[in-house]
């Protein structure tokens, strides 16, 4: 399983391990992200590692479909569930195109170096 939970220093983080994944494994994974979340009923901080992952035209729009209704229906329920998300393992033109994901769906993803980094940012209130 490429999505679960994680405790750090007590904290729950839900953890995406998309390291070397492409293609349909990739949408997957994206899939079973959602679905985590839309069953959640807590404020979730999420981790997100990319190291070697393959982002596809098709992972990156379906990501931006399954953001933007997560956020819809957050909306109209008045709360939005994620809190923070980190993500690690992005080559420079991945972060560089981490900031048009954000703008395009309003998410405030931050990029790390280590998901040591990562993770303490993410605890933090």
């Amino acid at each position: 399983m490429s999505v679960e939970w994680i405790q750090y220093q007590g904290k729950p983080i839900l953890y995406v391990d998309e390291r070397k994944l492409r293609g349909h494994e990739l949408i997957e994974n994206l899939d079973q992200t959602f679905n985590v979340i839309g069953k959640s009923h807590d404020d979730l901080v999420i981790l997100i590692n990319e190291e070697d992952a393959y982002i596809s035209q098709e992972y990156h729009d379906r990501s931006k479909e399954l953001t933007k209704a997560a956020r819809l229906e957050s909306e109209a329920k008045g709360h939005y569930k994620v809190r923070k998300t980190a993500i690690v393992g992005l080559d420079p033109v991945k972060a560089f195109l981490l900031s048009g994901y954000n703008r395009d769906t309003e998410q405030n993803i931050k990029a790390f170096k280590t998901e040591a980094e990562a993770k303490e940012w993410l605890i933090q209130e």
